[in-house]
């Protein structure tokens, strides 16, 4: 359990860094940086990962100039769902 608890701080961490990165890499009149394209891609494929399976436009609100509702949430969801198959890969390999 305590690895459970671990795991879903330290990816919730990890999302909230990329994103206020993110934020900062785009906030730019100038065509964007090869950093911020690298950083797009990881935040998109793997922060996003299960839910990018399901939904090619997941994380949608990368490209929205809005703060859209649903965000908290789903980021959630996925952080959870990152956290479980964590957790079955750890059982697994044991």
């Amino acid at each position: 359990m305590r690895r459970i608890i671990i795991s879903f701080f330290v990816i919730l961490l990890i999302d909230f860094f990329m994103i206020i990165l993110f934020i900062a890499l785009h906030m730019t009149d100038e065509p964007l940086p090869i950093v911020a394209n690298l950083q797009f891609g990881v935040l998109k494929y793997i922060c996003g990962f299960p839910l990018v399976l399901i939904n090619t436009e997941y994380p949608f609100f990368l490209s929205e100039s809005t703060f859209p509702k649903q965000i908290i949430p789903m980021v959630i969801m996925n952080i959870v769902l990152q956290v479980l198959l964590l957790e079955i890969y750890f059982r697994i390999k044991k």
